[in-house]
């Protein structure tokens, strides 16, 4: 599930947005330190499964904004 705060204000899955008061909205916002463009995941389940779906996304969302070098884990790790 997620949310994302890209106007400042919450916007995601109805039910989720639709079930939280505006107070607690602003809350969530707050105590995350969420600012427009922010995406906040929630991953329900077993923690080991939750944690295996959040790193794949966290590695393909890295290799797509090409913030992975992929050349020096190709190579190893070579001292300059």
């Amino acid at each position: 599930m997620f949310l994302s705060a890209f106007t400042g204000d919450l916007e995601g899955i109805g039910p989720l947005v639709s079930s939280l008061k505006p107070e607690k909205k602003e809350q969530l916002v707050k105590l995350l330190d969420a600012k427009a463009g922010d995406l906040i995941l929630f991953a329900l389940g077993e923690q080991s499964s939750a944690n295996r779906v959040l790193g794949r996304l966290r590695l393909f969302i890295a290799h797509k904004l090409e913030v992975i070098d992929t050349v020096s884990q190709k190579l190893g790790n070579i001292d300059p």
